[in-house]
This record gives structure tokens, C-alpha cells and sequence, in this order.
């Protein structure tokens, strides 16, 4: 009250306070109206001893809270300052996709050569199948710093398409598992939190994309590197297949019909196998490409477990099994 004009405290005074809607309006008033304050610390008093001598009056299971708490508020709660609990505590320490490349450690997406793009699908595929084996979703795919930025990724029409449908499938399993398995730990899979961050193509954009990734691919395809390109397009195949499958599953009315895209659709991915079996050494790796830091900069906290890592062979082991 101290902080406020004597008009605004005649205003308070006036004003009837009701429950609801009209109770908001007035506290929305008074913050609008209240004058600019410039607070130092050396105004603000240290109540540390007060709050440390009220709690050690409180006994086994009590505590102090104002009446509109809920004690499901505390799932949300963490400790502020602390290295474990508090993600954002060294956030400007956080890489992020333009840092990374501004300061030379990645390469800017279209600079990628063919050996590094393949390496970098490959690593994106054993991270996706951590998550479907069920790790988290902030400690596998959304690691990766190019997946982070849509700006950056499209720049690359090969990148562009396969991240794509990456997004597509973990937003379509995410609402699956929430949805209709009824996962009590669906946060561990949701995207929901970051979406905004992403960007969801629906699935004939998905497969423009595919289109015009492999003529680029055939354009700008070296001589001197047909094993490393039929590489790149055998998992290019391999995910636009897998989406016209699960499409096939989800939307295809009539049993007849459904079976016969179904097996088409199985048909084509079994084709791509051999191409991936061959190839599964070719791709050249770079852990810059990923970092942990990346968490730090998500809008909440998300949960975090150990997981054992996995190989490429291992990740399309996984892959093969469950299209089976």
C-alpha cells in the first residue's frame, strides 16, 4: 500500500471486491496503474531467519501455504540455484543451433558433406528408437541442436524431409501413448510443452518434401559417391514408407483395401533393408552435433533417467522388429 498513490488507495477502497471474474479486473487495475519502482537489494530485507524460524515450528507433515494451494503444485516445483534440480542455472553457458554454427563447432546444414549427412540421419535414428524403447524425449531427439531450429534445417532439402517426419511420428506416437494407452508418465513422451518450438507439416507436405529431397539428391549426386547416395535415399525410403504405412493403418477406410496398401507399404520397406544393412559404417559422426545444454533452454523442466546407450545396428534391429 506504501508503494501506491493516494488516489489509488481511495480507488481500492471504493471498489467492491467480488469473487471471480471481478476480483481479477481490480488486482489488473492496480498493477497497471501502480507507479514504476526501482528496488536495490540493499532495500530488500533478508527474511531468511524468519522463514528458517517458522519452519522449525512446523511438525512432521505440516506446512504453510496460502489457501488456493494444491500440493499437485509441487510436481512443478524444484529447487532454485541448486546444479541438479535448478536446468536453467548455467543457461548462458546453453549451446544453441546459431551459436554453434556462428562459432565453427557445426556446420551449417547445406554444408554438410554426404559422408556427415548420413552420419547425422543415423544418429537422429538411434535417438528416435531410444525414445520408442522409452527414454525421454528432451535426452535423445531434442538433443540434436539442427532439429532445434526449423530455420536452419530447411535449408537443407534432405534434412528438411527427414526431420519432418520425424516430427510428425513423435507428435502422432505422443498423442497415442497419452491417448489411448493411457501412460501415466505420458510428459516423458509429450511435445506438447515445446511444440512452438517445432514445426508439424501434415503428411501430403511431408511427402512433397520427400519428392523434391530425392530429385535433389539425383541433381547434385557425385559420380564418385553412388554407395554413400543410395545410402542417404535407402533411409529417405525407408521413413517415407513407414509414413504411408502408418497412414495406411490410421485412415484407409474398408479391410480390403486397408491390407492391400498395408502390404504394398510393407513391401517397399522391406526393400530399403539391404540398402541400410551395407551402409550402416559409411556415415561419419560428430557428438558436436548433439548437446545436453539444449534442456536448459526448454519453457519447463522435464524429466530426466538413465538409459543405456545403443549402436546404429542395434537402433535398425529395433526398427526392422517393430515394423515385423
Amino acid at each position: 500500500e506504501e508503494t501506491k498513490a493516494p488516489d489509488q488507495v481511495e480507488k481500492k477502497e471504493e471498489q467492491k471486491i467480488e469473487e471471480g471474474k471481478e476480483e481479477e479486473k481490480v488486482i489488473e487495475i492496480q498493477l497497471k496503474d501502480l507507479p514504476k519502482i526501482e528496488v536495490s537489494l540493499s532495500d530488500l530485507e533478508d527474511i531468511t531467519d524468519l522463514l528458517k524460524s517458522g519452519a522449525s515450528k512446523l511438525k512432521p507433515g505440516e506446512l504453510i501455504a496460502s489457501e488456493k494451494f494444491k500440493l499437485s503444485h509441487t510436481m512443478n516445483g524444484f529447487e532454485l540455484m541448486h546444479p541438479k534440480m535448478d536446468v536453467r542455472l548455467n543457461l548462458k553457458d546453453a549451446m544453441t543451433p546459431t551459436r554453434a554454427i556462428n562459432e565453427g563447432a557445426i556446420k551449417s546444414p547445406e554444408q554438410l558433406s554426404s559422408k556427415e549427412l548420413l552420419g547425422l540421419m543415423d544418429q537422429i535414428i538411434v535417438r528416435f528408437t531410444l525414445w520408442e524403447m522409452g527414454g525421454t524425449l528432451a535426452q535423445n531427439l531434442l538433443t540434436c541442436l539442427y532439429l532445434a531450429e526449423p530455420d536452419i534445417y530447411q535449408k537443407n532439402p534432405i534434412l528438411d524431409a527427414f526431420f519432418s517426419s520425424i516430427n510428425y511420428f513423435t507428435f502422432e506416437f505422443q498423442e497415442i501413448i497419452k491417448t489411448k494407452v493411457s501412460c501415466i508418465r505420458e510428459n516423458d513422451f509429450a511435445i506438447s510443452h515445446i511444440q512452438d518450438q517445432f514445426v508439424f507439416d501434415t503428411a501430403d507436405e511431408i511427402m512433397e518434401k520427400y519428392a523434391k529431397a530425392e530429385v535433389f539428391v539425383q541433381e547434385n549426386k557425385n559420380p564418385e559417391e553412388k554407395e554413400m547416395i543410395e545410402a542417404i535415399l535407402s533411409r529417405l525410403r525407408y521413413f517415407k514408407n513407414f509414413l504411408k504405412l502408418f497412414l495406411s493403418i490410421n485412415e484407409t477406410p474398408g479391410p480390403a483395401k486397408r491390407t492391400k496398401q498395408i502390404e504394398a507399404h510393407l513391401a517397399a520397406i522391406n526393400k530399403q533393408w539391404k540398402g541400410i544393412d551395407k551402409s550402416l559404417k559409411l556415415g561419419e559422426q560428430n557428438d558436436k552435433w548433439f548437446s545436453e545444454s539444449m534442456i536448459q533452454t526448454f519453457p519447463i523442466n522435464i524429466n530426466s533417467r538413465q538409459q543405456e546407450p545403443i549402436t546404429i545396428e542395434e537402433a535398425f534391429k529395433f526398427q526392422k522388429k517393430m515394423i515385423e
